[in-house]
């Protein structure tokens, strides 16, 4: 059976995965691979893609494509999401992607990236019932999608990503408890903005909140105290919102070196991940959600569903 691979060009992690299909709306995974990249790091006040951050992007990338080809993959596509709309050289970057890669890169609109993520995301945790609200809270923007059984979801992607949220709060490695008041005053405001709760709200007595990316799988990797290399396993995994905030309280108190050495932890998201679980906590009382279900799938998977279905 072929073999084909995706890439999430996130503003903060890339993301490889290289599955086969085994119906149109399931996957067999192969192998995964992430790094952080941080491709996002100064976007929000220069407007551009630092030279620093695109040398450690094609550096990763160079690393999966030279992986695809000691495996024989030549079908290959990849998504350059939040960071390829708003850098003034996104165009720029995704054509050089695509060279590097050997496959087709699109930038996705808002509203299609929120798509295929919810579909990526739920193709790991089916049967949640029927109703569903999926949040990816991603290093550029965050995707919200609501989903309701026999209507067409309703989606939006809102500019809002971790990377630019925690660089402009300009917070300390180590958190007392005012700079952690501050971290959760400014993820209430931004949340503030999302769209309302009567728009997108659901009943999660009938379904439930499905959270993906790089915070809610190591919130759940911390939850059931497993390494984040296996975070893929840990997809259905659901994690009460009082955990969240006493997990955010523990870390926040820890030095950056003492967070990175935590098994649970990807290297290079032990700062940003504060500011990710400050902006999930947020979202949850925005919505009146008192836990979530972890998903180790997203982009990737939704933009080889989407294939397939094609």
């Amino acid at each position: 059976m072929a073999l084909f691979a995706s890439v999430d060009l996130g503003s903060n992690t890339f993301r490889l995965l290289v599955a086969e299909t085994e119906s149109p709306s399931r996957l067999r995974t192969v192998e995964i691979r992430q790094k952080v990249v941080r491709l996002a790091e100064g976007l929000a006040k220069s407007g551009i893609l630092s030279e620093e951050a695109l040398y450690r992007a094609r550096e990763c990338l160079k690393e999966f494509s030279g992986f695809l080809d000691g495996l024989g993959v030549k079908n290959r596509v990849a998504a350059l999401a939040a960071s390829g709309r708003r850098a003034a050289n996104g165009e720029e970057f995704r054509a050089e992607a695509e060279r590097i890669l050997g496959g087709r890169v699109i930038i996705p609109a808002g509203r299609e990236e929120a798509l295929l993520s919810f579909r990526g995301a739920l193709s790991l945790c089916p049967d949640l019932g029927e109703e569903i609200l999926f949040l990816d809270i991603g290093g550029g923007s965050t995707e919200i999608v609501r989903g309701k059984k026999g209507e067409q979801p309703l989606a939006e992607s809102v500019p809002v990503g971790i990377v630019g949220f925690w660089e402009e709060l300009g917070l300390p490695e180590t958190l007392k408890s005012e700079d952690r008041k501050k971290l959760l005053e400014a993820a209430r405001l931004t949340a503030s903005g999302f769209p309302p709760g009567e728009v997108f709200g659901v009943d999660f007595r009938r379904g439930k909140l499905v959270a993906n990316a790089g915070t809610p799988m190591t919130l759940a990797a911390l939850f059931a105290g497993a390494d984040i290399s296996k975070a893929g396993a840990l997809s259905g995994a659901e994690i009460p919102l009082a955990f969240v905030s006493a997990t955010l309280v523990s870390l926040s108190g820890m030095r950056s070196e003492e967070r990175r050495a935590l098994r649970e932890m990807e290297p290079g998201r032990e700062d940003l991940v504060l500011g990710g679980i400050a902006l999930l906590i947020a979202l949850m009382e925005r919505y009146g959600a008192e836990s979530f279900v972890a998903s180790d799938g997203g982009l990737a998977e939704g933009l080889l569903l989407n294939a397939f279905a094609e």
